[in-house]
C-alpha cells in the first residue's frame, strides 16, 4: 500500500512537472535513463565480452573478447546520460513539437509520415551528434571519431530502425502527446541500452 501512494505521488508530481516544464522534464527524464541504460549495458557486457563490436570478425573483436572483467566506468555513464539529457532530450522535444503540429491527424497517412520524417530527417541527426560528441568527451581524436562514425553508423541505424518504427506506430497512432515523453522515455532506455554499448566501445 505504502509503494503504491508512492508511485501514485510521484505521478502526480512527473505529470505536473510535465505540464509546467515541459522542457526540462523531458530533459531530466531522458538523461537519467540514458545513465541507468548505460549503467546496464556495462553489466551486459561484463556478462558478454566483445558484445559491443557491431563490425567485422577480426582480430580487436578477439582482443575484446579476452580482456579481463572491469569495473563500472562512471565517466562513460556521465557521458551517456549528458548526451540523453543535453543533446536528446531536447532535439525530440521540439522536433515531436514540430511534428504534431505539422501533421496533427492519427490517420494512416498521418502515422506513416510522421514515421518517413521521423527516420529520415531526425534519426540520422541525432546519430550523426552521437559520434562526434561521445568521442569528443571521450578525448578522441577526429580520425578514431571519423573510423568509428564509418563502422558503426550503418548497422545502428539499421538497429533504430528496427525498434523505432514499430515502437513510433504505437507513438504516433496511439500515445497522446501530453504522455509521449514517458512513453518515448521508456522505450529509450532499451535504445539507450543499445547506444551506450555501442558508444562504450574504443576503435
Amino acid at each position: 500500500l505504502m509503494l503504491t501512494q508512492t508511485l501514485l505521488r510521484f505521478g502526480n508530481f512527473y505529470h505536473t512537472n510535465l505540464i509546467r516544464r515541459p522542457v526540462v522534464t523531458q530533459c531530466l527524464t531522458l538523461g537519467v535513463l540514458y545513465t541507468a541504460s548505460d549503467l546496464f549495458a556495462q553489466q551486459i557486457e561484463k556478462l558478454m565480452p566483445g558484445v559491443g563490436e557491431l563490425h567485422g570478425n577480426d582480430q580487436a573483436n578477439l582482443d575484446s573478447c579476452t580482456e579481463p572483467s572491469k569495473g563500472t566506468e562512471i565517466e562513460r555513464t556521465l557521458h551517456m546520460g549528458a548526451f540523453g539529457g543535453a543533446i536528446e532530450g531536447p532535439v525530440l522535444h521540439w522536433w515531436y513539437k514540430y511534428l504534431d503540429k505539422r501533421i496533427p491527424a492519427r490517420t494512416a497517412k498521418a502515422v506513416t509520415t510522421k514515421l518517413i520524417a521521423d527516420q529520415v530527417i531526425c534519426a540520422p541527426v541525432l546519430l550523426c551528434l552521437f559520434f562526434p560528441i561521445l568521442g569528443a568527451l571521450k578525448r578522441q581524436s577526429w580520425e578514431q571519431i571519423q573510423q568509428k562514425f564509418t563502422e558503426d553508423f550503418v548497422p545502428l541505424f539499421v538497429v533504430d530502425l528496427a525498434l523505432w518504427i514499430p515502437a513510433n506506430i504505437i507513438n504516433f497512432r496511439y500515445i497522446p502527446p501530453r504522455y509521449r515523453v514517458t512513453y518515448v522515455g521508456v522505450v529509450s532506455f532499451v535504445w539507450g541500452v543499445v547506444l551506450a554499448v555501442v558508444g562504450g566501445h574504443e576503435v
